[in-house]
This record gives structure tokens, sequence and C-alpha cells, in this order.
């Protein structure tokens, strides 16, 4: 059953605008895909489901649950590798002990956090349904975080949530797949996944950056992007 197939039943058409959930902009009808429309904000160049047609936490969790993510999978490995490599390429003090990395929406089987242990960071899983347990304002030096950003609900207040895990002058990695290449937003396969709701470009990263007071310090225009916070 999908969960959104009672939507165009309720809104027979998309609205001309709605208001951009990361910064506010009035954004533009972009798209249908998924049986949802899909907005596109001209200022931070977020594209984004509307609230209204948000899967229900119930349903989104559900679906998370099917996930078939395993350590012995050697293509769900490959595709966390370059994470892996960029935490592996942070220089620390000689000698110093690699400071703890937080995987942040870590999942139902949280394979980035052992992964991280072996390649020898000490490693903590957090996700709000699967592993909630977080000391109230705990910081990290590293804080990673893939295929989780793209289910943000409210993604401004979302994004204050990640960045208050970081700590000053610490690194944040992160892989979700990016707009700039894509020519057709109905047939894309990102935002045809009905729990995937916020799409993000190299402008928004540099928009959020630039909100969050941090600096985008790599960006590959695909999948990861790389932050430094002040």
């Amino acid at each position: 059953m999908n969960p959104n197939r009672h939507f165009r039943s309720e809104t027979a058409a998309p609205r001309l605008h709605e208001p951009c959930p990361l910064c506010g902009e009035a954004a533009a009808y972009l798209a249908a895909a998924a049986e949802r429309w899909l907005y596109a904000c001209p200022q931070c160049d977020l594209w984004f489901v509307p609230a209204a047609q948000h899967w229900s936490v119930t349903a989104e969790q559900a679906r998370y649950r099917l996930h078939q993510n395993r350590l012995d999978d050697s293509g769900y490995v490959s595709f966390l590798q370059p994470v892996l490599d960029c935490v592996a390429a942070l220089d620390f003090a000689d000698g110093a002990r690699r400071p703890e990395v937080l995987d942040y929406g870590c999942g139902p089987a949280p394979v980035l956090v052992e992964l991280l242990r072996r390649a020898g960071s000490p490693a903590l899983g957090y996700d709000p349904a699967f592993a909630p347990a977080l000391e109230p304002g705990r910081r990290f030096k590293v804080v990673v975080s893939t295929e989780t950003v793209e289910h943000f609900r409210r993604p401004w207040e979302e994004w204050q949530a990640l960045a208050a895990r970081l700590s000053p002058g610490g690194t944040a990695a992160i892989m979700t797949e990016l707009h700039d290449e894509i020519k057709e937003p109905a047939r894309w396969a990102y935002a045809n996944d009905g729990t995937h709701i916020a799409f993000y470009s190299a402008r928004t990263m540099a928009c959020l950056a630039k909100r969050l007071g941090w600096q985008l310090a790599a960006c590959d225009r695909h999948r990861l992007s790389v932050f430094r916070a002040r």
C-alpha cells in the first residue's frame, strides 16, 4: 500500500507557492514525483515536498525496518566508503587518540558505526527513532550523516539540531544525493522514494553553511558534502 495514494484526491492541483522549510522564501511548484508535489526554492535551491504530503512517522519507520543494510553487503560498504575515507583523512594532534565520531541518523542497523570502529575511530550512533539515547548537550569533533537529511521533516530545525552536536572547529561529513545534475525531477529515482522529502544541491549546502556559521570545505556536487564548524 502506498501511503501517498490519497494525496491526489485531497489536493487536486498543487499550490503555486509553498514556504521553503529551510529559509522561508516562497518556493514555486516544480514537478510531481511519487504522487507528491515538489517545490523549488529560488533562494537556497532546496527542493521539497510540502508537509501535508509527508508520510506518517509510523509508515516511514516501517519502511526503514525493511532496509537490508548489512556489514557483509559489499555494495553497501562501498557506498559508505567516501565517508570512511573522509574521517580517515582528518588530521589530529600527533599521538592524540582519535575523537569519537557521531553517526547522526544511524537507523535500525548502525553499519557505519561498526565500520568506523574497525577503522580505528571510536563511534556512537544516534537516531531519534532507533537509537535516541544521547546525552543532552554532548558535542563531537566529527559528525557523519548518511542518507538522513533527505528525511528531515523540518529541515532548518533539524539541521540546527545536528549542528548543535558538532564541536567548534569540528567536521561534519554529510551524504545525500544532490540534484545539481537532475534535468527531469519527476523521473529522478531519489525523489520517487516516498520517504525522501528534502533535496539539496551544492548551492543549498553553501546556504546552509552560511546560516549555520560553518565553512563548506568540500562538495562533490553528487552526494558528499564536508563542513567545518567555526
